[in-house]
């Protein structure tokens, strides 16, 4: 029987996860809300839901191909939950409103 080891060697797949590919700011928000993506925000679809899950509509205030900026002065205060999703990302933040 002739085993050999190999130290320090790791087997699996590495997940590629959105979290530090996306940066959500000022949380808690007040007035708006600024998205900023290492990918493409033209082709991302963005979703406010409230905490009991109910879709919120989303107000562009201005937006190009790695931020989004959102009105938020509508929404009462509260939990949300911001859903950004595209061909490759699926990602949910929460944001509180004041």
């Amino acid at each position: 029987n002739n085993t050999s080891w190999l130290p320090n060697c790791s087997v699996g797949i590495s997940e590629i996860t959105s979290d530090n590919m996306i940066n959500v700011y000022p949380n808690p928000a007040n007035n708006y809300i600024v998205i900023e993506a290492e990918f493409d925000m033209y082709s991302s679809n963005i979703q406010i839901t409230d905490i009991q899950g109910k879709r919120i509509p989303a107000k562009i205030l201005a937006q190009n191909q790695k931020s989004l900026v959102l009105d938020v002065t509508n929404l009462s205060n509260g939990l949300y939950f911001l859903t950004i999703n595209n061909q490759t990302i699926f990602s949910t933040h929460k944001f509180l409103k004041f």
